[in-house]
């Protein structure tokens, strides 16, 4: 191997000698650097497959910071406990972007001692925005008691960084615990801190106490900061009543306990989408809406706790290749998604995603230029007991229309999903769907705003349909077929 990687960079050394342009010699360099940051990739790919940790581990250490992060994940899908002494590494580098994603990576490790002992020490970390990490996220869903997850979050309450304080406190009162009362109160009677009074005026809503509730109306009628007053007004108006002394100490307590049977159900769920976006086709047809809608939805799932492999503009090889390698990694998860948007047409009662660079000269090409739909649904049916959702923003014009036209019906055709299988379409059956007058398709614009309500995802598609159905005066009416097992929120 490394006899070759000698001869390799000799060949690379003759080349760049007899390039005289130097913008070519420029251009050689760009492709030869793409070219090893690929083969990292796939270098990274095949340690995990095999399941060797130390390579992984070694990919952590060097190469670009993305090859580093790609290596961390595979560690953390691997759930060896032999990848821990990486991460640590990983977790105390310079590098605050690296940091941060092996302090989650630890946190799925966090029974054993060493990677307990790593994330306690960064609580100590000069840089605030990683201890705020750890209080506003890490600790409240590591897999252990309440009773532990307070002790570590109440360190932040005396951090001497403001926002870090009221991080904590913020997940404290998710834990039903109101030791950080005296910041909430504090914050709201400063006169600096603006975003930060902005989230106290909104925490104090969840203090049962008599001079929360003075203060905010204080507020909401006088401030030297218009937008806090008008804030205090907005979240007096929306708790409805549930601030006041009037509120009974018993429904507060089954509310607690309502919060608290969800956030059991979610740390249970281990949750991966794929995503993908195809609007630049090699074809010179372009769509407006797909990869600003994929970028929406990726941003969406997100914010709902999936691990996002977002991808744009992809070539067939990559698409195939970006379903396969989701379908490898399902089994450390129980939630899984695939979404996409872009072109896709049925031929012979078959639906097809068409990638950028397919050329559809005749209806014989696509079944070896596009994907199956069918083939997202393979990887999903070994998982039945899981919960998968597909969703196809896809049903626009045939844009082939050299042989499309009257021999193909638009839009795709029903489908049975496996067992455990959700699937939604932007529309029904043999119809089309629109691209918004903005930078989103109705359909994805309406359907990332319910998925961000607390409701079972049945409600959220519904909502969604009679949304897109008023916006598009009935035109656009989605529709989804469904063989879920069990009840799933996107948002709880």
């Amino acid at each position: 191997m490394i006899a070759r990687m000698i001869e390799f960079l000799k060949l690379i050394n003759y080349l760049l000698l007899i390039i005289d342009n130097y913008k070519v010699r420029l251009l050689f360099l760009a492709f030869i650097v793409a070219l090893s940051g690929c083969m990292r990739l796939e270098q990274i790919k095949k340690a995990s497959q095999e399941g060797n940790v130390d390579k992984l581990g070694e990919y952590t250490k060097e190469g670009n910071i993305n090859h580093r992060i790609a290596a961390i994940r595979e560690l953390v899908v691997l759930k060896n406990k032999n990848g821990i002494k990486y991460l640590v590494l990983a977790a105390n580098s310079f590098d605050p972007k690296l940091k941060k994603v092996a302090i989650k990576a630890l946190a799925d490790f966090y029974s054993f001692p060493e990677a307990k002992k790593t994330l306690i020490n960064k609580a100590n970390d000069p840089d605030p925005f990683i201890r705020n990490y750890l209080y506003d996220t890490i600790f409240i869903y590591l897999n252990i008691s309440d009773d532990e997850k307070k002790l570590l979050l109440k360190k932040g309450l005396t951090d001497d960084d403001i926002g870090n304080q009221l991080s904590a406190a913020k997940s404290l009162r998710k834990l039903h615990d109101y030791s950080g009362f005296s910041i909430i109160y504090n914050l709201l009677n400063s006169k600096e801190f603006i975003l930060w009074r902005e989230t106290a005026v909104q925490e104090a809503v969840y203090y049962n106490d008599e001079r929360m509730t003075s203060k905010l109306k204080s507020l909401s009628r006088s401030d030297n900061n218009n937008r806090i007053q008008k804030y205090a007004a907005d979240v007096l108006k929306n708790s409805k009543g549930n601030i006041n002394s009037e509120t009974t100490i018993e429904s507060i307590n089954e509310n607690r306990k309502k919060d608290i049977l969800k956030k059991n159900k979610l740390h249970k769920e281990k949750r991966l989408a794929l995503v993908i976006g195809n609007s630049n086709y090699k074809s010179n047809i372009k769509l407006k809406n797909p990869v600003n809608d994929s970028r929406l939805m990726a941003k969406t799932l997100r914010t709902l706790g999936f691990y996002v492999i977002e991808h744009e503009n992809t070539n067939k090889m990559v698409m195939a290749t970006a379903i396969r390698d989701f379908g490898r990694k399902l089994q450390a998860y129980n939630i899984a998604l695939f979404y996409y948007a872009g072109h896709g047409i049925q031929v012979d009662g078959t639906n097809y995603l068409i990638p950028v660079d397919a050329v559809l000269d005749t209806k014989r090409d696509v079944k070896y230029e596009a994907v199956e739909v069918e083939f997202i649904g393979e990887e999903l049916e070994g998982y039945p007991n899981n919960t998968n959702i597909i969703i196809l923003d896809a049903c626009r014009n045939n844009p082939f229309r050299s042989w499309g036209r009257g021999s193909e019906p638009n839009g795709f055709t029903a489908m049975t999903p496996p067992s455990g299988t959700i699937i939604a379409f932007a529309t029904s059956e043999d119809a089309i769907a629109f691209d918004g007058e903005g930078e989103n398709g109705v359909f994805t614009e309406e359907l990332v705003k319910y998925m961000l309500e607390p409701q079972a995802i049945e409600g959220v598609f519904k909502k969604t349909r009679v949304s897109v159905e008023k916006r598009t005066k009935g035109k656009q009416s989605p529709q989804e077929w469904s063989k879920l097992k069990g009840e799933f929120y996107f948002k709880y």
